[in-house]
């Protein structure tokens, strides 16, 4: 071992060994910062690694490098890998605003923890940051992206099961099980009554067919554009037959095979085209020959139609309650229901059922007071009938006897 002195009058320790016949030469530090203690220290481990046939120069890189692979191990750079795992998670990935809700919750615990590797990080550390943000008050301060109105209870729950599903997911890891425990994501449960509160069944606002009609009537349709928005809200409604509706869509394909020689590959209803106008600022000035990326434009185009016929604003999916209900009013036998749930796109009829067949408040008293009425009693089920609702429940996995 010996003391380098540069031309600049740097002083650096420097060890000299042989290893596989070679001699080389170990950089040990810069005096005083290291001195002569710590420089035999240092001499004396790498004596240790040559008697084990290990070379001192080659074991200090390696760890340089698991250094570098430790820091860039955080639990910010866990967190960020698990959030675009999750948002790439095909049918079981985050919807947008619960992604966008996940991430920022994780970003709080991040703001104590976030630039520790997780190899160094203990359950108590964890914890502690969960308790520091208080994650429920958090979200109870958030609002709903697309409405501005505080987040409903349903919301919060299930945002705080994404983020436990996370610490759930990632005490399950190799390498981290020793670090954090299952019982470390309790945190995020919501208390037992404000679960059953998230949970509980709510009535789903959607649009009557009487309403539909008020706002195809009061569209305009004089340019292409204002001809395609009202076609594409007619054609939400098509399903139920209603020839306003058909008619409606029928003009429209005719204006564009006619008028505007689309072809049977153009898309039925082609996106806005945008160009100057005559103020000199962007403006629509016509239609492309190619489709949407995306839901956005029909959702505007429905909310901008309902808010001129003086009526809130329902989503286009929205429509297939609409139809549904209405599907179960003029529908006489079950046959022609399944029918109906078929054009609707749903393999099982109980997903037509379960999902758009709840029956309204107003509507259920309806019914329940009609069938006081001897007048208006139900007649007996017929054999067809009876035979309909055995498959129906055999198709939901419930087989039990209706005799």
């Amino acid at each position: 071992m010996f003391l380098l002195v540069t031309p600049a009058g740097g002083k650096l320790w420097r060890l000299k060994y042989r290893i596989g016949g070679r001699e080389k030469l170990l950089a040990m530090g810069a005096y005083p910062e290291i001195g002569l203690g710590e420089a035999r220290r240092r001499r004396e481990e790498a004596r240790e690694l040559i008697a084990l046939g290990k070379d001192p120069s080659r074991e200090k890189q390696r760890e340089k490098v698991r250094s570098r692979l430790q820091a860039a191990d955080t639990f910010n750079a866990i967190c960020k890998e698990y959030c675009d795992k999750r948002r790439r998670d095909g049918s079981k990935g985050w919807a947008p605003a619960t992604a966008i809700r996940s991430e920022y919750l994780l970003s709080l615990v991040c703001g104590s923890i976030g630039k520790l590797p997780i190899g160094e990080i203990e359950p108590a550390d964890v914890l502690t940051a969960i308790r520091r943000i208080e994650g429920k008050g958090k979200l109870d301060n958030e609002t709903a992206i697309r409405t501005g109105k505080p987040l409903s209870r349903a919301t919060v729950n299930s945002t705080l099961s994404a983020l436990r599903a996370f610490f759930v997911w990632l005490a399950g890891q190799p390498g981290y099980k020793s670090h954090l425990h299952y019982a470390d994501a309790d945190y995020f449960n919501l208390a037992e009554t404000e679960v059953r509160i998230a949970k509980a069944v709510r009535h789903k606002a959607f649009p009557t067919l009487e309403q539909v009609h008020h706002v195809l009537s009061a569209m305009p349709s004089g340019t292409d554009i204002e001809k395609r928005n009202r076609a594409l809200v007619a054609f939400a409604l098509l399903t139920g037959a209603r020839d306003g509706a058909l008619a409606i869509v029928q003009d429209w394909c005719g204006h564009l095979r006619e008028s505007m020689l689309w072809g049977d590959d153009d898309p039925l209803f082609p996106a806005t085209r945008i160009g100057l106008g005559d103020g000199g600022g962007f403006t629509a000035v016509g239609l492309r020959r190619d489709g949407w990326h995306s839901a956005g434009p029909v959702r505007d185009i429905f909310r901008a139609a309902f808010e001129a016929a003086g009526l809130p604003y329902f989503n286009p999916h929205s429509f297939r309650d609409t139809l549904v209900q209405l599907g179960e009013k003029i529908c006489p036998t079950i046959e022609a229901f399944k029918a109906w749930s078929q054009n609707l796109g749903h393999e099982r009829v109980m997903t037509t059922l379960t999902s758009y067949g709840a029956v309204a408040a107003h509507r259920q008293a309806e019914l329940i007071r009609g069938m006081g009425k001897r007048d208006n009693a139900p007649a007996a089920l017929t054999r067809d009938q009876v035979l309909g609702l055995r498959a129906l429940l055999a198709q939901a996995g419930d087989h039990r006897s209706l005799s």
